[in-house]
């Protein structure tokens, strides 16, 4: 058995999660591309969400609920005759080796990564961020993606071309909880006619009234008073609330992306099989993927590939005590992602209790094929965990 800690997604106390130590090793599967249109086939007609308070103390991160999304596949099980899906959310596990991997509950490591590129922009991301390739490997609720994603939107800056790629070994969790995310990330810019379509958390109705004057006088004037409606309020970006995923609302955010320059695009299965055909990206991020070990070769594989091109800077190969010179938390956003070196960000425990994986066996990896790697952030409370950033 071995312990992960996620942020609960009923409360937002850090708890922790029993998952099972099963041997994680498996041959390199296939992965496959998905397109936004296909995905968007996958949506209820209504999502609950909730906010996460956001680490640095800007406005909170939207995510929808993990009973939400529990719910759907549920129903989408049933509708489609039964299908298996739903077995490794309704398991005493995170982690179901090769089957599913933990990807529908919000980690601690995404939040650090929020965490650590918010201080590091001072408030600039879209400035930093615009206009580059972005990949978020083993994305699952994909906060940082859609805190990236909010900043661009909301961004006054004159739209660019920015990719953002997010990458789930479950097909159902980019359908499930990323793509909603991203949706509810985008909420806040969307016009007021699609804003309208959410709604806060109902307000509690009034007490009934204590004195004998104001009771109902007969029981259907108590059934009457059972039935009102409750109290509704408007989109508050500080609350819990539904939203309604009606064509408008979907077209209205697929069009704000189209106006913003954004591009999102999706890739669910293995590692392995992605490496073979990934493109180069200015950032590449990944947080709470490291906790077997025989899986980080081919994590490393798909990075490396996907930061081939940041080698070769000017036409000339970097120097090593260069790269290491700019990397301080203040440094490394410096310059906008597309001017530089690719930027990979690791958030990941120290150790991962029981199954072997850890920070000190990860950075042995990456030493080992020749990279570098410097710590930009680390957490001593409770399970220890840090950001770090490496590179080759």
């Amino acid at each position: 058995m071995f312990k992960f800690s996620f942020v609960d997604e009923s409360d937002d106390e850090d708890v922790q999660v029993v998952a099972t130590s099963a041997a994680h090793s498996r041959e390199p599967g296939p992965s496959q591309d998905h397109t936004l249109a296909d995905l968007i086939k996958t949506l209820p007609d209504v999502i609950s969400y909730s906010p996460l308070p956001h680490p640095s103390g800007g406005a909170p991160l939207l995510r929808r609920d993990l009973y939400d999304a529990r719910f759907q596949l549920a129903v989408r099980g049933g509708e489609e005759g039964g299908q298996d899906e739903d077995a490794y959310v309704d398991a005493d596990t995170d982690l179901i080796p090769g089957t599913y991997e933990g990807g529908l509950k919000s980690w601690e490591g995404g939040v650090d990564l929020v965490e650590v590129i918010s201080a590091a922009t001072k408030g600039n991301e879209a400035d930093w961020v615009r206009d580059s390739k972005v990949l978020e490997l083993g994305c699952g609720t994909g906060l940082p993606s859609a805190y990236l994603l909010r900043c661009l939107l909301s961004s006054s800056l004159p739209p660019g071309k920015t990719v953002i790629h997010v990458q789930d070994y479950n097909l159902p969790v980019l359908s499930l909880v990323t793509l909603p995310n991203l949706v509810l990330a985008a909420l806040p810019s969307l016009p007021l006619s699609a804003r309208g379509a959410a709604e806060a958390a109902a307000l509690p109705r009034p007490p009934k009234s204590d004195t004998i004057e104001e009771e109902p006088e007969n029981e259907e004037d108590w059934q009457d008073q059972d039935e009102d409606e409750d109290i509704k309020r408007p989109f508050d970006p500080n609350a819990a609330g539904t939203l309604e995923l009606s064509p408008a609302v979907l077209d209205a955010f697929t069009s704000l992306l189209e106006e913003r320059g954004v591009e999102l695009k999706f890739t669910s299965g293995d590692w392995g099989g992605m490496a073979q055909s990934v493109g180069s990206y200015d950032l590449i991020m990944s947080a709470e993927t490291i906790y077997a070990e025989d899986s980080v070769g081919p994590l490393l594989d798909v990075i490396r590939a996907a930061s081939a091109s940041s080698k070769k800077e000017n036409g000339k190969e970097n120097d090593l005590s260069d790269s290491l010179g700019a990397l301080q938390i203040d440094d490394f956003t410096r310059a906008p992602l597309s001017e530089g070196s690719s930027v990979i960000l690791i958030a990941a425990k120290v150790l991962y209790f029981g199954v072997g994986g850890g920070l000190d066996a990860f950075l042995g990896q990456v030493e080992g094929l020749g990279g570098w790697s410097v710590r930009v952030r680390d957490w001593v409370r409770g399970v220890g965990r840090a950001v770090v950033r490496i590179g080759w």
